[in-house]
């Protein structure tokens, strides 16, 4: 988690809270087929945001620890939040998918950027930008009005989950559900650690 009390893991429809300790501290249900694997922190670690799926769509879904409340905020997919207040997600509008983000009052802010082969939007440089992944190992950035700002090779092959820390230079990885990565987000000091 963002404060670093928490740990969570998603296992076939369910995401798992525990603590350092290995005590669960809490049990979601997403309803999402697969691993559930699509969720973030807020901020503060006293929510997250995930993937839940309802009546066949899936939306996005905000938890809170401390009132033990779900709420359901949008249709979307690979929601992201731990770094900006804002939410930053992939919409899919029937024929394209599309940047979106989540203000602090849950008001969509729509974009028209296509981002068709790009997943796993994440923000950047203190919130001020946003990165996302391809499956041919680009790394994309936008800012927070949806320009295309830059793209780099950072020659991510092979990974199923990308997830960058907080301070947004390190990225994180699954390699095919087997081994975890890390690399800079440059693509430099790339290693498996597990």
């Amino acid at each position: 988690s963002t404060s670093s009390n928490y740990i969570g893991y998603a296992v076939n429809n369910y995401i798992n809270i525990i603590d350092w300790g290995g005590n669960k501290i809490e049990t979601i249900t997403t309803n999402v087929d697969g691993d559930g694997e699509f969720f973030d922190w807020s901020p503060d670690s006293k929510e997250i945001v995930f993937e839940n799926n309802s009546s066949g769509n899936i939306f996005i879904s905000k938890y809170n620890f401390e009132m033990k409340v779900m709420n359901i905020l949008t249709k979307g997919e690979f929601p992201s939040w731990k770094i900006n207040q804002n939410i930053v997600y992939v919409f899919y509008n029937g024929s394209t998918y599309l940047l979106y983000q989540l203000d602090s009052n849950n008001q969509v802010i729509p974009s028209n950027v296509d981002i068709y082969g790009k997943f796993y939007p994440q923000y950047i440089n203190n919130g001020n930008e946003i990165a996302l992944f391809s499956n041919d190992g680009y790394l994309y950035k936008y800012n927070l009005n949806y320009d295309y700002v830059a793209s780099s090779n950072i020659s991510l092959t092979n990974f199923l989950r990308v997830n960058l820390n907080l301070s947004g230079n390190k990225i994180v990885y699954d390699i095919e559900h087997k081994h975890i990565g890390i690399t800079d987000i440059d693509g430099a000091n790339k290693k498996q650690i597990k």
